[in-house]
């Protein structure tokens, strides 16, 4: 700092070139944890997508095995049930659900 005729203090370029390169790294300090947050936001929102597919996978597959185990035997076992062969298809997806819910409970 240089003083002027007035003994008021003036900052010299230097100074002035340091105080403005420390501003501006605190702003791109600023800008990479902001970076860093969104990155971390991404990841998780894409591990949940990828849990969501996984489990519509293993829901689609239950359901399929209980299709296939009902085709097997015929419409008997689906009277036998007490489901009638024209709602089988939601009846097999509520029980898949529950079946679904008990195996991620263990």
């Amino acid at each position: 700092m240089e003083k002027g005729q007035h003994g008021e203090q003036i900052p010299n370029a230097r100074n002035l070139f340091l105080s403005r390169r420390d501003e501006g790294k605190e702003k791109i300090e600023g800008l990479e944890i902001q970076n860093a947050r969104e990155r971390r936001k991404r990841k998780v929102r894409k591990k949940k997508v990828a849990l969501r597919a996984k489990m519509k996978k293993k829901r689609k597959a239950i359901v399929s095995v209980i299709e296939n185990k009902i085709l097997m035997d015929g419409d008997g076992a689906m009277e036998q049930a007490g489901v009638s062969p024209t709602n089988y298809l939601e009846t097999n997806q509520r029980i898949a659900d529950k079946i679904y819910s008990t195996l991620l409970s263990t």
